[in-house]
């Protein structure tokens, strides 16, 4: 036998809301230097700078206008008020396979970056990217 569904029945199948996708936590993963969205649609809407004090300051991906990596200068990020640069070593290094810090600020999938004090620049591997200073001028 056919159930036959309701004129209601089908307006709530047509309204109902799309299964929960996965949490953050499940699609974000910790690199240490950098947060990275697995994800392949995955997008941040904002880069949190994390500074090694505990301050965080985080600008919306909106206002990034210019990206530049310089092998001696690391990483300068122009968004439309603020400049910022963020010095370190290995930055051009892969993070996770091939996926770079660069590349991934520039594709929107790096959603928090960390500055590391020199202690924990110590324990990590000398050939892993590694963020030694963040500097935001306004």
């Amino acid at each position: 036998m056919v159930e036959e569904l309701t004129v209601r029945d089908r307006l709530n199948s047509l309204t109902s809301r799309p299964v929960a996708r996965e949490s953050d936590e499940e699609t974000l993963e910790d690199l240490a230097v950098c947060g990275l969205l697995r994800g392949v649609a995955e997008r941040a809407l904002m880069l949190e700078f994390r500074f090694k004090t505990g301050n965080i300051v985080a600008l919306g991906f909106a206002w990034l206008e210019k990206a530049e990596f310089d092998a001696s200068e690391g990483i300068t990020l122009h968004f439309v008020n603020a400049k910022v640069q963020l010095k370190g070593r290995n930055l051009r290094q892969p993070l996770r396979g091939n996926t770079r810090l660069f590349d991934g600020i520039i594709r929107h999938r790096i959603p928090w970056v960390q500055e590391c004090d020199r202690t924990g620049a110590a324990l990590v591997d000398e050939a892993a990217p590694i963020i030694t200073e963040i500097r935001i001028q306004q």
